[in-house]
């Protein structure tokens, strides 16, 4: 664990929340939100942690825009031309805001930088195989039953959406082989992010439709699975 109190990273944490609620790509409470994650991230594992959400937020950021307006035509933007808020945040990163704020109030999160890795590797594989698996996709169809589907609709995705996933999962392996220098720990960080982004879909196809679980929900329910599998995985 690292406690790290250099407020000019603090200010800049701030600062960047601000640029990005003024940018028009989060709104305030999402904002607000995004700010505490981060500084939790920081608190917990320095710089890495930042990159992290950075890495999750620009890239999914991009991939929300890439030709917005098609996507507008189609019914598959998000509202308010992918403006993201506070359940936004929430269910991309409330399981590695958790995992941080234990590491720094008890000291207790045994691989804790593999953990947060484990979530935004589910949460940018999930991004991009929804935003970029919606335009560049051929074929779409019900990842339960197989049969062909409706693009954008739960449950319903495409082999170059499952491409997109796999490369939003080693997008974060990367950062972390960069840090840590370790081929397994990599690599399970990346099978992980993109299983989770295949229970994702799962959920989406069964309990989403039920009326169950939202999106948001869905996405919380996946990181979460991913950060415990993961922590499972590594004390077999």
């Amino acid at each position: 664990m690292l406690i790290n109190n250099d407020i000019i990273v603090y200010l800049l944490i701030i600062g960047s929340s601000i640029g990005a609620i003024a940018w028009g790509k989060i709104d305030k409470l999402g904002g607000i939100a995004g700010c505490i994650v981060t500084c939790l991230l920081f608190a917990s594992s320095g710089f890495y942690g930042i990159s992290l959400i950075a890495v999750f937020f620009l890239i999914g950021t991009a991939a929300s825009l890439y030709k917005i307006n098609r996507k507008t035509e189609l019914r598959l933007a998000e509202p308010r031309r992918s403006q993201r808020g506070w359940k936004n945040v929430l269910a991309n990163s409330g399981a590695a805001a958790a995992i941080a704020l234990v590491d720094i109030m008890f000291h207790s999160i045994p691989q804790t930088e593999l953990l947060l890795a484990a979530c935004f590797a589910v949460a940018l594989s999930d991004t991009l195989s929804s935003e970029m698996g919606n335009i560049t996709g051929r074929n779409y169809f019900n990842i339960i039953s197989f049969k062909l589907g409706v693009r954008g609709h739960d449950g319903v995705v495409s082999w170059e959406g499952f491409a997109w996933g796999l490369l939003g999962s080693c997008t974060i392996g990367a950062i972390y082989w960069f840090n840590f220098h370790s081929m397994y720990e990599t690599l399970l960080i990346c099978l992980v992010g993109f299983l989770g982004n295949v229970l994702d879909s799962v959920l989406g196809a069964t309990w989403q439709r039920k009326g169950y679980l939202n999106n948001h929900t869905v996405n919380l329910a996946s990181t979460t699975v991913a950060v415990a599998t993961a922590l499972i995985i590594i004390f077999w």
